[in-house]
């Protein structure tokens, strides 16, 4: 069940036992990123073509047909179970570290973003949105403490609660989407 492909695949998402997908990057291997998908178990994969990728990182479905692929700087999201792919904004521009959505319209991300100021070279950007990626909005810009924990993971299993992992074994929950109360 091996893939030959010069990428190194970062992340796989199963909507089911025969559908999935993964996406890559270079590595420094290759100048660009990968997507990836099969419909046989993972038996066999095919190239997902949908023009030149930025290294892609994460990947997260809702049903067979709407899911979203985030890399360095870009977000791609389908409708149609992955035959066409649409960029979508990302307001943070920065490399995106997670993505997740509660259903087709609710999303979040987490990327990281310089902080000159603080003098820290990581400090995590928390977005989400309401309109299936359309829109991205930032409710708490960063968390300012040089040696504040690093958000890396997120997960939602509906639209108001949530977790987030990070460095220095934290974890976070949300009952509010992670937004103010």
């Amino acid at each position: 069940m091996a893939i030959s492909t010069p990428h190194r695949l970062e992340d796989i998402f199963f909507i089911d036992e025969q559908r999935g997908w993964a996406v890559g990057s270079g590595g420094g291997h290759v100048p660009n990123g990968t997507l990836i998908s099969t419909v046989d178990g993972g038996e066999h994969w095919q190239k997902v073509d949908i023009g030149e990728l930025p290294d892609l990182f994460h990947l997260h479905f809702v049903n067979a047909t709407t899911g979203w692929v985030a890399g360095n700087r870009q977000i791609f999201r389908t409708t149609d179970g992955g035959s066409t792919w649409t960029e979508l904004p990302n307001t943070q521009q920065e490399l995106i570290l997670d993505i997740t959505f509660a259903d087709n319209e609710t999303g979040w991300f987490i990327t990281r973003l310089p902080d000159r100021m603080a003098g820290s070279a990581d400090n995590p950007i928390f977005s989400y949105t309401l309109n299936g990626g359309a829109t991205w909005f930032c409710p708490n810009k960063t968390i300012t403490s040089h040696n504040a924990p690093q958000m890396r993971a997120l997960h939602f299993i509906d639209t108001k609660n949530g977790w987030a992992a990070g460095t220095q074994g934290t974890l976070w929950h949300t009952t509010t989407g992670g937004l103010p109360e």
